[in-house]
């Protein structure tokens, strides 16, 4: 035997062979793993991405078209609403022409709640509450025409119908997974508060009349209405309105009319005297009417600018996905 042989019987080739394939297939896997493994995970990753964004864009879809749909017809209902109460509060107090202007206000009324009816229907918009409240009103404009009850309960039917419509804006129309469209729609509820607060003083001074006269707990609800609205614009819509609209608003702001309805406020609280059968406002509140005309029309028109028929304040929505930003 030579020196340079392996002690032993000689090793088969295919036994010697054995153990470098088995390494070559063990690292050959392991190499597959490294690669496939980390591409399955990222592929399951982008699936339920894509799921949750599919997801979101079909509740912003669902959102939008329901907004298009319902949303315009119940604002136009808040609007005659708020006009009838105040018409109802002008009846009540003997106002010269208030049975006219309260018939054309109630036929604007009905054919808005017709027309929120169906569209509610067609759209499955859960507004159970505001059609349930809005059954009643036949028995209140029948009390309205009678006087029968009190004037407080009158208005406080047609405010708990309002404040019903604003809440379905607040919790029917959005969806708090989209940070954006919440960040986006955040002052909307705040303005159409803020215009129901202007609107309930509208409502106020109408039932004092010719008189001048409210009573005691009326005029606390006015001087309530006029603190709220003024917290609401300053602290909850113009922080969050973007540049143009924030410029459109300080113009409002420091128009003629809007500084007549701010001196008037003023006067109302601070100048009032006391009567026999209530508080009497001072003479300024004859200014009143003129200048909440002027004003709150000037406020519907940076939403109502841009919409099909330039008459909706949800119209910007069907552009942009977002709800309006100034309610009238």
């Amino acid at each position: 035997m030579s020196s340079t042989e392996p002690e032993g019987p000689p090793v088969p080739l295919t036994t010697r062979q054995r153990g470098p394939r088995r390494r070559t297939v063990r690292l050959r896997t392991l190499l597959v793993c490294l690669a496939v493994v980390p591409t399955v995970a990222m592929g399951t990753q982008t699936v339920l991405t894509a799921e949750r964004l599919l997801d979101q864009s079909a509740h912003l879809r669902a959102d939008v078209a329901a907004s298009e749909h319902t949303g315009v017809p119940l604002y136009t209902l808040l609007v005659d609403l708020q006009a009838e109460r105040t018409a109802s509060a002008a009846l009540w107090a003997g106002s010269p022409g208030a049975e006219q202007e309260l018939r054309q206000r109630r036929q604007a009324t009905d054919r808005a709640a017709a027309e929120f009816r169906r569209a509610a229907a067609e759209a499955g918009v859960s507004v159970g509450e505001v059609v349930r409240q809005l059954g009643d009103l036949a028995v209140y404009r029948g009390r309205a025409d009678a006087r029968t009850g009190t004037p407080d309960t009158l208005l406080a039917y047609y405010t708990a119908l309002v404040n019903e419509i604003i809440r379905v804006y607040q919790h029917e129309f959005s969806h708090s997974e989209d940070a954006e469209l919440t960040q986006a729609s955040r002052p909307v509820v705040s303005l159409l508060s803020a215009s129901e607060m202007m609107a309930r003083q509208d409502a106020l001074l109408a039932l004092a009349g010719p008189s001048r006269e409210l009573s005691a707990g009326a005029f606390d609800q006015f001087t309530s209405a006029v603190g709220a609205q003024r917290y609401l614009y300053e602290t909850w819509v113009v922080p969050y309105l973007p540049e143009r609209d924030r410029r459109f608003y300080e113009r409002i702001t420091t128009s003629p009319a809007w500084e007549t309805k701010t001196r008037i406020e003023n006067a109302i609280i601070f100048e009032n005297k006391d009567s026999d059968t209530g508080i009497r406002l001072p003479s300024d509140v004859g200014e009143w009417r003129a200048a909440h005309a002027s004003f709150s029309m000037q406020m519907a028109a940076p939403s109502t600018s841009t919409g099909p028929g330039r008459s909706s304040p949800w119209a910007r929505r069907r552009r942009t996905g977002c709800r309006p930003r100034w309610p009238g």
